[in-house]
């Protein structure tokens, strides 16, 4: 039966999608809507909050100290916004959050609906406030698929102009329902950290170690912020954070898919947990906005869901979540055809002869797809990188850059070439064009050799479609490799707000430099996106949906290159995870083999000196791309597992052994691949596989495994090895 939608009438709502059942109540003391989101199969488990709580664990229930303070008396609404001049709440949380201000406790619920899409189901929440603000609060579910997608925006329906400093993207209330009390011991937060060549490092920590507990009156606000401010979102954490309740076996998580600056918090005054984020606000991110009569502004979107298991089960369920937005990709992408990018081969110095011999190494090899890096512009002055003008060097490519792109097309292997067109470089002549860039209290910013073109300024957008996507068009690429080597920061100036942060110039910015991506696919038909970002600092939902793949990291020839791919694999499909093998003639093949493996993890992308390689060197090459074929179909569909509970705490010097498994229920297929680091176990590994008899189809590397009674065993490895094996149930 149909649900009775959220109403003072019906206080409570409760919707079933797929795996997901979503609750609605209207808190009895505050009358604000709260939404709680749990696996359905679960729905029955949930307990009764404590109405009352001891001051002191060791009292009895019929101490009348018990009633001193509630479980949870003060709620916590699904939208939060704070309009300036309001005020802010009490109990130590100014300074803190905007969370829990005046403007988000005058709101009032106007109505909920339930509505069928094209392809699901919304439901859409409406809350008034006194301001002349409608705020819609909507949870869009695809049929199919294992999570939510949150979107909030709010309308000024009133007649003067409103001075936002704060509206959240979602917020996930009441965790955990599985306990009736404060939870001790059961809450955990989940976050990825990260930095330049070393991303996604995941952290679980105990609430009680982040000091999150609640206060014994329930008056204090507990409140963790965290996220990044600047143009590129994952600097220091994803944009990404789960709670699992240990005890239940559940996790809650979150992605916010933004290329600006955000931020995620953990809030709790009482029992009861708020996960919560948005695009940073004026406390964090200098963020505020005049929201004009008429005017609608829409947050960032998030990507919400509940599952029993564990960290591995939510991000795959994040990940199959965002599947359906994601940008259409030529039919060929399917095949997850295999890269050669020369940048570790030239650094920096691509000629068309150099294309032209690697081009002729590549004969006969399943690469179809080879990227001239940067170099191949015109460098007018004295730094490594004076880019801007984007004239073609015919010093290196004599006749132009076509001769390189049509030599590729002629060898059916598709040409692409790089830019980094939303910057331009000191010593070039495009550097003095100031009135078009990004300027902060009316000085042109500069981060160290480079100004950023301004996306606001039409200019920009006629300027780069010339340079940009007319050689692609022109000239015939199928394929960009876009990076972006640094940070705008806090923000910029906006002209026609004076009430407008920094921040809100930045927001104003990125959503203009996403619309030029958008025309590049418009304008350049089949054209492929590779977002690269300094290797991995623009791996957020909205641009990994964009992208036809993303740079994982730019730690090219690093040991710990599998460790920073296979987790990436948390916030990025493997069939958009590119990662690098960089190959020299001094490597053992050991090394050679290490390095493939790790590109069994995601799109595999080669690079260095490939006409230098030795016969035995080639064949180690020719072996991993013939095993890559064999596992394409389940490295693009299978569920991701990581297994990393031998490794040690550095990266740059890891100890142990990882495992990652991609198991593909729909073909009975199974990729496992290992690595080991210094000081491998000594035990081989024994690996229990899912239900089903087994048989092992393809192997890479020097290791011979083997199945019995369901499981897998390999050798034992020497240090910093690398192999893989292909099994079909």
């Amino acid at each position: 039966m149909p649900t009775t939608p959220l109403s003072p009438e019906t206080p409570v709502a409760a919707y079933t999608y797929g795996p997901l059942t979503i609750q609605y109540r209207l808190h009895p003391e505050t009358g604000l809507p709260e939404v709680q989101i749990l696996p359905a199969a679960r729905a029955a488990d949930r307990v009764p909050r404590r109405e009352l709580a001891p001051i002191h664990p060791t009292q009895a229930k019929e101490d009348a100290k018990w009633n001193w303070h509630t479980g949870d008396k003060y709620g916590d609404c699904l939208v939060q916004v704070h309009v300036r001049g309001d005020e802010f709440t009490n109990g130590f949380l100014n300074g803190q959050s905007m969370r829990h201000s005046k403007s988000t406790h005058d709101l009032k619920l106007l109505d909920q609906k339930e509505e069928d899409t094209d392809s699901g189901k919304v439901i859409r929440t409406r809350l008034q406030s006194p301001h002349g603000l409608v705020l819609t609060h909507e949870l869009n579910w695809v049929s199919g698929t294992p999570g939510l997608v949150c979107t909030t925006s709010v309308t000024n329906s009133g007649e003067e102009g409103v001075v936002l400093e704060h509206l959240s993207s979602f917020a996930l209330n009441g965790v955990s329902p599985f306990a009736e009390d404060d939870q001790k011991g059961r809450l955990h937060l989940h976050r990825l950290r990260s930095a330049w060549s070393l991303e996604a490092r995941h952290i679980r920590e105990t609430f009680e170690d982040l000091h999150l507990e609640r206060t014994w009156a329930g008056y204090g606000h507990v409140n963790l912020r965290f996220g990044q401010t600047g143009s590129q979102p994952v600097r220091g954490y994803f944009p990404y954070a789960a709670i699992e309740d240990a005890e239940a076996g559940i996790l809650w998580g979150a992605q916010l898919a933004w290329h600006g600056s955000w931020q995620m918090e953990v809030h709790r005054r009482e029992d009861p947990v708020t996960l919560a984020g948005s695009h940073a606000d004026f406390d964090f991110g200098q963020w505020s906005k005049t929201l004009q009569p008429g005017e609608t502004l829409t947050a960032p979107s998030a990507i919400l869901s509940c599952v029993e298991g564990d960290i591995d089960d939510l991000s795959y369920a994040l990940l199959q979540t965002r599947k359906p937005m994601e940008h259409p990709e030529p039919e060929e992408e399917r095949s997850l055809p295999m890269i050669f990018n020369e940048w570790c081969s030239t650094w920096g110095n691509p000629t068309l002869q150099s294309v032209k011999d690697t081009a002729d190494a590549l004969e006969g090899s399943p690469t179809k797809i080879f990227v001239i890096d940067d170099g191949w512009a015109k460098r007018p002055g004295d730094d490594f990188q004076t880019n801007g003008d984007w004239v073609v060097d015919e010093d290196k490519f004599p006749g132009g850059i076509a001769k390189a792109s049509s030599t590729l097309r002629d060898k059916g292997i598709t040409p692409g070439i790089w830019f980094e067109f939303e910057v331009c470089n000191r010593g070039n002549p495009m550097y003095d064009k100031t009135h078009h860039q990004i300027h902060r209290h009316g000085q042109v910013l500069a981060v160290g050799n480079r100004h950023f073109w301004d996306f606001r300024d039409p200019w920009t957008h006629d300027y780069l479609a010339e340079k940009v996507i007319g050689l692609l068009r022109d000239q015939g690429f199928g394929y960009i490799k876009v990076d972006y080597n640094d940070t705008i920061g806090i923000g910029c100036d906006v002209k026609d707000d004076p009430d407008a942060g920094l921040g809100e110039g930045l927001r104003q910015h990125l959503l203009r430099v996403r619309e030029f991506f958008l025309r590049l696919r418009k304008d350049v038909p089949g054209l492929r996106i590779e977002s690269c970002s300094s290797g991995g600092h623009r791996l957020e939902p909205g641009m990994i949906e964009l992208a036809t793949m993303s740079s994982f990291s730019d730690a090219h020839e690093c040991v710990e290159i599998p460790i920073v791919g296979a987790n990436v694999l948390r916030m990025v499909p493997a069939r958009k995870n590119q990662i690098w093998v960089v190959l020299r003639p001094d490597d053992a093949i050991q090394r050679l083999e290490y390095g493939f493996a790790a590109t069994f993890l995601g799109r595999m992308a080669v690079s260095g000196d490939l006409e230098a390689l030795s016969p035995e060197q080639r064949d180690v090459m020719d072996r991993a791309q013939a095993f890559y074929v064999a596992a394409h179909e389940v490295i693009r569909d299978g569920q991701p597992r990581l297994l990393q509970d031998e490794l040690g705490a550095s990266y740059r010097y890891p100890e142990g052994r990882q495992t990652v498994t991609f198991h593909d229920p729909v073909s009975n297929r199974m990729l496992v691949i290992v690595h080991s680091f210094d000081q491998p176990p000594e035990q081989a590994l024994s690996l229990e596989l899912p239900e089903g008899t087994w048989k092992v189809t393809h192997t890479f590397g020097q290791q011979a495994p083997s199945v019995s009674n369901g499981i897998l065993s390999v050798p034992a490895m020497p240090a910093f090895a690398g192999m893989a094996v292909l099994l079909k149930a």
